[in-house]
């Protein structure tokens, strides 16, 4: 009878123990989430540009004024707080925060001019995302075209598709976002 009583006590305290581990995870879940938010939020003023060829001792203020010049904005010193390389080398992107979000959001607004502007050359500009929000992108673009979405994009560190003309647009936050569009 001991041992029943034992054991007894030892599911009730097994039980306990399950119950306070689900609600820390569910807690860590929306901490991990709120951390989320605030580093791409706080990337809202920042976009990367990619194709900028490299030189050594390079003036990046420069060069986002140049590709400003590019898509018809006007764009001072003053207008950027800090653009630098991730790292050294021809591929790696140029990260730009912003002073003024409008002009950032300028910019991205007329960055599909960028080719035609540049004579064919290659270079892109994109929001600046979080490794999540890239994996959501990533990941959405490839569903884009295997489930026939016409269309996807971003705004504000945020990723959309939409099916069609008529549709309404799918804001992807999770995984579960993605299995909407499956």
């Amino acid at each position: 009878m001991e041992l029943e009583a034992l054991v007894s006590k030892q599911v009730a305290s097994i039980a306990k123990l399950q119950q306070s581990l689900s609600f820390i995870e569910e807690e860590l879940e929306t901490v991990a989430e709120g951390q989320e938010h605030f580093e791409q939020y706080g990337r809202r003023q920042n976009l990367e540009i990619t194709g900028l060829p490299f030189e050594k001792n390079e003036n990046t203020n420069q060069k986002v004024i140049e590709v400003a010049k590019l898509l018809n904005v006007k764009l001072s010193q003053e207008d950027i707080s800090t653009p630098h390389r991730l790292a050294a080398g021809e591929k790696s992107p140029v990260i730009v925060q912003f002073c003024r979000r409008d002009k950032r959001n300028e910019i991205f607004r007329k960055k599909a001019n960028l080719i035609k502007e540049n004579g064919g050359k290659k270079i892109f500009i994109n929001e600046s995302f979080t490794e999540w929000q890239r994996f959501l992108f990533n990941e959405a673009r490839l569903l884009k075209d295997k489930f026939k979405y016409k269309y996807i994009w971003t705004h504000s560190g945020n990723v959309y598709v939409r099916k069609n003309e008529s549709a309404n647009s799918l804001k992807i936050l999770s995984e579960d976002d993605l299995d909407r569009i499956r």
